[in-house]
């Protein structure tokens, strides 16, 4: 690979950045950390650092192991040891960015000085565990990769890593406040039922809410890894929902909720092929922060809050037409308070069949995804959802030929809840029957085939018995 240390040097400086940035706004709620610029030039500088490292521990564990019979798991696996554990290395490159984390944050300092911070102890201790729990597994799998790979997907895993640990504090925090006495009002129990909503991948719980993302699959739906091939996709939203409507699409009761939530969705092709049919199957774990306000009362969650099994998919394509049909199950991914007013765990399993089409012509692409959405009973409230049906759509054009990767369009869904809302066996609410549509601009970038990005923006345009407010998403995939 040509200058395979600046690529390594622009990966880390993007895709690490992105994740530190991605770690703030879940832990603060705010988007842009101090020091962007020098943050970015050290991950940078990290990036170079760790795709060295890859090489020279790469070359030197197959030098000791020797050519033959080692399995190529065997040999990942000895190389992520000894990387993480037996050489030191991985503990001390994570102390290099601790220190200069200090300096970023409390002015230039001696390393020595920066190690003696209160927050150090607990933080090795933490490093420790991640190594072990962590960084050996995920870098076993980071050697099994082909070289031009190892580095990009090193960069992925500092952004998981820091996803999971900002939501194991934020859990801590919460139930720490919690214990203080400073949630789980009365009101909680009251409103429980209308304010933990929201429109994201397993979002939403109760009472105008969609387990399925609504409006997520816009761009090329129907079109999944081909045989033996793995995707990864990654789906990031933020949303704030300064109202919760009724059925006339209006705002009661004074409140105020922000959701951000990050879901990774790893989709497998399987090596069948019947008369051009093909059999997918993925996961897609979500992980949520999510904020409310209800008159005097506020309550915030941090979680993963459920996990979905795409258990099959079989898709077909002939010329530009490409068609989808699929299963989900949907599983709640944490406990479920009936004290808190936020709860990010729809606590109930949902079935969701669902379909896709996506027709290419020239430089269009025309694309629906049709979902139906039939939950089981939450046992902690016994609140029971009705049955609903959501249509995203998306419509795109490739107006520039000297761009000709870039495509312009618009999207949305509309969802309509067609069955009654129910608790204690009794409609809530005269059915509370959810109804929504959006609209809004799309903006997808293909660097290849299986890797891509897309922005956008989702406006609301009819909210019934839901949450309003604005949808943005930044979604992208990548072959592994």
């Amino acid at each position: 690979m040509a200058h395979p240390y600046i690529l390594a040097f622009l990966k880390f400086a993007c895709l690490a950045t992105f994740g530190e940035c991605l770690r703030g706004r879940i832990a603060s709620g705010r988007w842009i950390p101090r020091a962007l610029l020098a943050r970015v030039v050290i991950w940078g500088c990290l990036g170079v650092w760790i795709a060295f490292a890859f090489q020279v521990i790469d070359a030197g564990v197959g030098h000791l192991l020797g050519p033959g019979a080692h399995s190529a798991l065997w040999r990942a696996l000895c190389a992520s040891v000894w990387i993480n554990i037996l050489s030191g290395y991985g503990f001390f490159m994570m102390t290099a960015h601790f220190v200069t984390d200090r300096v970023i944050d409390d002015g230039w300092q001696s390393p020595w000085h920066a190690l003696q911070h209160p927050s150090f102890s607990p933080w090795a201790r933490i490093v420790l565990l991640t190594l072990v729990c962590f960084w050996v597994p995920a870098h076993t799998i980071t050697f099994l990769l082909p070289p031009a790979w190892r580095v990009v997907f090193a960069a992925y895993l500092w952004i998981a890593l820091g996803l999971l640990l900002s939501f194991s504090n934020a859990r801590a925090r919460r139930q720490a406040r919690m214990d203080a006495g400073m949630a789980g009002h009365g009101v909680a129990l009251a409103l429980g039922c209308l304010v933990v909503l929201a429109s994201g991948r397993a979002y939403a719980t109760e009472g105008g809410g969609s387990v399925y993302p609504t409006g997520v699959n816009t761009v090329m739906p129907a079109i999944l890894p081909g045989p033996n091939e793995t995707e990864l996709f990654n789906y990031i939203v933020d949303v704030p929902m300064p109202s919760l409507n009724n059925a006339k699409g209006k705002s009661t009761v004074p409140f105020r909720a922000n959701l951000f939530a990050y879901a990774p969705r790893l989709v497998h092709g399987w090596n069948v092929d019947y008369h051009g049919l093909h059999l997918e199957t993925g996961i897609s774990p979500v992980l949520q922060r999510k904020s409310v306000r209800v008159g005097d009362s506020s309550d915030f969650a941090m979680n993963m809050s459920s996990f979905d099994l795409q258990a099959l998919y079989l898709t077909w394509s002939r010329g530009n037409v490409h068609l989808m049909v699929g299963q989900d199950f949907w599983f709640p991914g944490s406990t479920f308070n009936r004290r808190a007013l936020a709860n990010v765990s729809p606590n109930k399993v949902t079935f969701m069949p669902e379909g896709a089409v996506t027709w290419m012509p020239g430089r269009w692409e025309v694309s629906v995804e049709f979902t139906g959405q039939f939950s089981t009973i939450n046992p902690a409230t016994h609140y029971h959802d009705g049955a609903l049906f959501d249509l995203d759509y998306g419509i795109g054009y490739r107006p520039f030929r000297k761009i000709p990767k870039l495509q312009i369009g618009f999207q949305g869904n509309f969802a309509n809840q067609f069955s009654d809302d129910m608790q204690y066996g009794v409609p809530y609410e005269n059915g509370y029957r959810m109804r929504n549509f959006t609209i809004g601009p799309q903006f997808v970038y293909s660097i290849r085939r299986g890797v891509g990005v897309a922005l956008k923006w989702q406006h609301n345009v009819i909210s019934h018995n839901t949450v309003g407010g604005e949808r943005f998403w930044v979604q992208f995939a990548f072959t592994l």
